[in-house]
C-alpha cells in the first residue's frame, strides 16, 4: 500500500469512528419529544390505617415537558416540569414546580411522603413501562393511555 492509499484509508476509519460515536451519543441524548399526550388512571389506595380513598392520575406531555395532577382523597397535587430520555423506553421526570392542597392531619404517613416528594423543584421521577402503561417509581403512581 502507498502513502496515499495509507492516508485515505486512516482519513475513512476516522470518519467512521466520528460517525459511530456520533450516532451513540445522539442515541443517548435522544430528546424526549416523543412522549407526547395524555395518561392517566383512577383507583382506589388502601392506607396503613386499613381506610381505602379513590385516587385519580392525570399527565399531558408535550414539547418535552409533563404537567401531572393526582387527587387521592382530599388530597390534591399538580407538578410540572421537564421530560429527559433515560435509556430505551425509560424517561426521567424533572420537575420545576409543584404544590399539594387540602393537606389533612389524618393522611397515611407513606402517601404523604410519596406526594411530596414529587412536588419539590428538582426531583426526578423515574418513569418506566409497566404492562402498557407508564409508572413513576418515586410517587407510585401509574399513568395509562388514553386514561382519565
Amino acid at each position: 500500500m502507498n502513502r496515499r492509499t495509507r492516508t485515505a484509508l486512516g482519513a475513512l476509519a476516522g470518519g467512521a469512528l466520528l460517525l459511530a460515536i456520533g450516532g451513540a451519543l445522539w442515541l443517548t441524548l435522544k430528546p424526549a419529544a416523543d412522549l407526547s399526550g395524555r395518561y392517566g388512571s383512577q383507583g382506589q389506595i388502601r392506607l396503613s390505617s386499613g381506610a381505602v380513598i379513590n385516587a385519580t392520575h392525570s399527565i399531558q406531555f408535550s414539547d418535552g415537558r409533563f404537567y401531572a395532577m393526582s387527587r387521592q382523597g382530599d388530597v390534591l397535587v399538580e407538578t410540572s416540569g421537564h421530560i429527559e430520555h433515560a435509556s430505551d423506553d425509560r424517561y426521567l421526570l424533572r420537575v420545576d414546580s409543584g404544590e399539594v392542597t387540602r393537606l389533612r392531619a389524618e393522611i397515611d404517613n407513606a402517601l404523604l411522603f410519596n406526594l411530596l416528594y414529587g412536588r419539590h423543584k428538582g426531583a426526578v421521577i423515574h418513569l418506566e413501562p409497566l404492562h402498557g402503561c407508564l409508572y413513576a417509581r418515586e410517587t407510585r403512581q401509574l399513568y395509562c393511555a388514553g386514561g382519565s
